[in-house]
């Protein structure tokens, strides 16, 4: 082939990196001609355009995946570089007359799209053309349209992580490492259809767009959010959930580029931390649909030292979770992809509040101040929550002090920034789903067969214990109609602690003795939440790893294995069913009955009853019905294991589409942050919260009209009534601070917890 590069070779490169019909069509052009070439080859013949780590994160994946679908990530991640390469390894391979063979193919498939005739004509035509070609809402391509068809085969196969979007290079060691769980995602919302959007972060009617974010005009109050974050200032944006903070947020970003990134040189990219894992995947998705395709956009997420950042500043906004970048900047390693904050340009914190005292957010920012002395150019700051907290403070005073101190951990040089204008207030408050709010209580008073036969059995236990001498406190009272499990199980941690403090025989056998009474009480406390069958399984669970090694440890088990066969037979009884569970069964069948296509969230303390709620559900015809499903996070707690990246994402998927209409979480997996468009009802179910919590999960009911329902004991109440209490004296408190920050700024700077950390 003949011919020569010509200098619309950037332009045009740019181009097909961008417009997602063009690059699909690059792709086909290339991928199919190096179908027969080994992956590890081609990583050979991009050496040179390659750095160290680069080569290595190609290599592995063709260690997991194998070379023939190893390839089109080679392919996709090297078109994302800069095009100097292209018209390198053009020259070279022309030089050497195609002697590489992989080299001269990759070569000649480029040369189809950007080698023309050196007439100028020809050329004024080529970039005319470009110039007409239209757009398209979608900034990148599903694998399976450019790729062998030998993929549809690999479903179950270690390939399976294929049938992701290729803009989000899925790294395996983002996955819970004792979750072998492979099921795949594929982002939903490939194309936007004709329909009327009002979810808080658009309003306006979205047809399919030439440029998405032209189609999502900021609102009057978010023109007041974004004014002085968008003339570089450091700022808090704090507005309800639901206002449009990441709609607020793209527009800080595409407003930096702009006026800040005029070119390569002067070019830092920007960095956006989520405190949650399922909470970046949402974010990423809505900055893909709200940001022009040109601004590539990216999401890093999971625990663990072995997530990486590499190829992170080929995007321009990356979504990730604190820890990530924390691992990278702590980390010795000489070819790492980040060494200091200051690589960066705009850092945006989501959930602000976070940022005090241990959080990531916190130590980020630590980083960040640690950098002041020796940088210039330290990045802009900006924070989004819908509450600045006030974290134990009991009196004005004290809440504005803990919310100074947020906005000194943030460098909030410019303070605070609310929706102020009273016209714009009004606005605000038409796209802001305000649920109604109602409370039932919740009934512990239990004297059922079920409830008897264990605090029997808890009592004998007790006698066991009495009866070895051993000195320890009296245990918390069992048997009252409010069980107060976290002070139990107190009293179980601290007596085992002293007691293995000793080695004698009857320590032992008293250790042994309130491990058993812990059992019984974590028992005792599923029969609370859930259901007989829930406590039944616990014992069950336990039984076969309790110990008899001494006669009480015999005594001890035989207790055990008697109360669980009476307990079998009582599980069916009517007199032991949670009066609980109808009022929770109710609440939904009634939504259900009013809005058929409704999405409700039931919240709990923790993970063992979220998942003993599922399984309740699954064995009611009515609740089966409408899908039930969990969300949690990904850490194991208590004993049950915690949801993998791809799971948390494909439920959440499913969810959002109604495939399962009912989700069961712990108020901090989905609590803050996740936005459900359709999401009208939110069940608390008995769990203590605080200001900030009760505020962020009434923010998960997203349609207008919703609900939000609290089915409380007099305890978990009592805390509530004070969370509105609390709730009011924020509220009173930002505005305070607000007022105080636009009066008299030189003061606000001057404050002397200001830039203590």
């Amino acid at each position: 082939m003949t011919g020569k590069l010509n200098d619309e070779l950037t332009v045009k490169f740019i181009y097909h990196i961008e417009n997602a019909e063009a690059f699909k069509k690059l792709f086909d052009i290339i991928q199919p001609q190096l179908n027969v070439i080994d992956a590890r080859t081609l990583i050979t013949v991009l050496r040179p355009w390659l750095s160290e780590g680069e080569k290595d994160d190609l290599n592995e994946k063709c260690n997991r995946l194998g070379s023939t679908y190893a390839l089109p990530w080679i392919i996709y991640f090297i078109l994302r570089k800069k095009p100097t390469w292209i018209k390198e390894l053009y020259n070279h391979a022309e030089e050497a007359n195609y002697s590489n063979e992989v080299e001269g193919t990759l070569a000649k498939a480029l040369a189809q799209y950007f080698i023309f005739d050196e007439n100028e004509k020809n050329v004024a035509e080529e970039k005319t053309q470009s110039s007409e070609l239209p757009s398209t809402s979608a900034a990148y391509f599903d694998l399976h349209s450019g790729v062998n068809t030998k993929v549809n085969e690999a479903e179950t196969s270690s390939s399976n992580e294929l049938h992701t979007k290729l803009h989000h290079v899925e790294n395996s060691s983002h996955d819970d490492p004792d979750d072998k769980d492979n099921e795949t995602l594929v982002n939903s919302e490939q194309n936007i259809d004709t329909e009327k959007v009002d979810d808080g972060d658009t309003c306006t009617e979205i047809k399919e767009p030439c440029d998405p974010y032209q189609s999502y005009e900021l609102r009057g109050y978010q023109h007041e959010l974004v004014k002085l974050a968008r003339q570089g200032k450091n700022v808090i944006i704090c507005a309800p959930p639901g206002a449009g903070k990441t709609l607020v947020a793209a527009n800080i970003i595409q407003n930096y580029y702009e006026t800040s990134c005029r070119d390569d040189e002067t070019k830092r990219n920007v960095l956006f931390f989520t405190p949650g894992i399922a909470l970046a995947q949402q974010q990423h998705d809505r900055f893909k649909e709200y940001l022009p395709s040109k601004y590539m956009t990216d999401y890093r997420c999971g625990y663990g030292e072995s997530t990486s950042l590499l190829g992170v500043k080929d995007f321009d906004v990356v979504v990730l979770t604190p820890q990530i970048l924390l691992n990278e900047l702590n980390s010795k390693d000489e070819h790492k992809s980040v060494y200091k904050i200051d690589e960066f340009g705009l850092l945006i914190y989501d959930e602000c509040h976070h940022c005090i005292g241990s959080h990531p957010f916190n130590k980020v920012m630590r980083k960040y101040f640690g950098l002041e002395k020796d940088s210039d150019q330290l990045p802009q700051i900006i924070g989004l929550t819908a509450t600045l907290g006030i974290g134990k403070a009991k009196t004005k005073d004290a809440a504005l002090l803990e919310m100074k101190q947020l906005c000194a951990n943030l460098n909030a040089v410019a303070g605070v920034v609310t929706v102020c204008d009273s016209q714009n207030k009004k606005e605000m408050e038409k796209h802001i789903a305000n649920p109604d709010e109602n409370h039932l209580p919740v009934n512990m008073k239990r004297d059922d067969p079920f409830f008897k036969e264990i605090i029997t059995l808890m009592r004998n236990i007790e006698q066991v214990l009495k009866n070895l001498k051993e000195p320890i406190p009296q245990a918390p009272d069992y048997s009252q109609n409010d069980f107060d499990r976290q002070r139990f199980k107190q009293w179980c941690v601290e007596t085992k602690k002293s007691l293995a403090l000793t080695e004698s025989p009857l320590s032992r056998n008293a250790r042994s003795c309130v491990e058993y009474l812990e059992v019984c009480g974590e028992a005792l406390d599923l029969y609370y939440v859930c259901r007989a069958e829930a406590a039944l399984k616990l014992f069950e669970s336990v039984a076969e790893s309790q110990k008899q090694d001494t006669s009480t440890e015999i005594s001890l088990y035989k207790y055990h294995t008697d109360a669980m066969n009476k307990l079998k037979k009582l599980c069916n009884d009517p007199r032991c069913a949670n009066p609980n569970l109808a009022k929770i069964k109710n609440c939904i069948l009634e939504k259900f009955a009013e809005v058929p296509d409704s999405r409700i969230m039931l919240m709990t303390q923790m993970k063992i009853y979220v998942y003993a709620l599922k399984d309740w559900m699954n064995d009611d015809d009515k609740l089966e019905a409408y899908q039930p499903e969990v969300f949690t996070g990904l850490r194991t707690s208590a004993g049950v294991k915690g949801l993998s990246i791809k799971k948390q994402q494909a439920i959440m998927k499913s969810f959002r589409s109604g495939r399962h209409k009912i989700l069961i979480s712990t108020p901090h997996a989905a609590g803050e942050g996740i936005d459900v468009a359709d999401c009208n009802l939110v069940i608390n179910y008995n769990f203590l919260r605080n200001e900030s919590l009760t505020l962020q999960i009434k923010g998960r009911v997203r349609k207008r009209g919703g609900e939000m329902v609290h089915i409380s004991s007099d305890r978990v109440a009592r805390r509530d009534q004070l969370n509105v209490h609390r709730t009011q004296l924020m509220n009173e408190c930002t505005d305070i601070l607000v007022d105080f920050i636009q009066s008299d700024q030189m003061a606000y700077r001057k404050e002397d917890n200001y830039r203590t950390i």
